[in-house]
């Protein structure tokens, strides 16, 4: 079953967010690295792309953030069949916005006929990819693969 919509938020335990037409359906928490077992499809892949931060300090050393984007990089080319990729830095989507305040950011966009978002901020960060796509997330423009 070919979905509408994938969208990665890369970390140690990765979250990832489907949605059928304009509505999240359901999020899924991936700890390790291993391929599915099964192939997904969707229409588009939206992946948040690791960033280095020079200034300011950033979590992590740079190497760590590198080797991420490559994990993740390989593990959706291994798991995932799309035919449009859109990539995002995390400061295009969501700023310099604590974790907690965009986490109820994201939570206060949810509709009625939606499952109920889950704990894990990975996985409501994956939502959240979805969202400012789908332009849900704030007034803008829709984003361009």
């Amino acid at each position: 079953m070919s979905r509408d919509m994938i969208c990665l938020d890369p970390g140690r335990a990765m979250g990832l967010a489907i949605f059928e037409g304009p509505r999240f359906s359901e999020a899924l928490l991936i700890r390790d690295w291993r391929p599915l077992p099964i192939v997904l499809s969707c229409t588009t892949l939206v992946i948040e792309v690791p960033q280095i931060r020079v200034k300011g300090g950033g979590k992590g050393h740079p190497d760590e953030v590198v080797d991420l984007a490559y994990k993740a990089g390989l593990w959706a080319g291994q798991n995932i069949r799309y035919s449009v990729l859109c990539t995002v830095k995390p400061s295009a989507w969501k700023g310099a916005v604590p974790k907690e305040i965009m986490t109820d950011r994201i939570r206060a966009h949810r509709l009625p006929d939606e499952p109920r978002y889950p704990e894990n901020h990975n996985e409501v960060d994956a939502i959240g990819l979805g969202l400012w796509y789908l332009k849900r997330l704030y007034n803008q423009q829709k984003a361009t693969p």
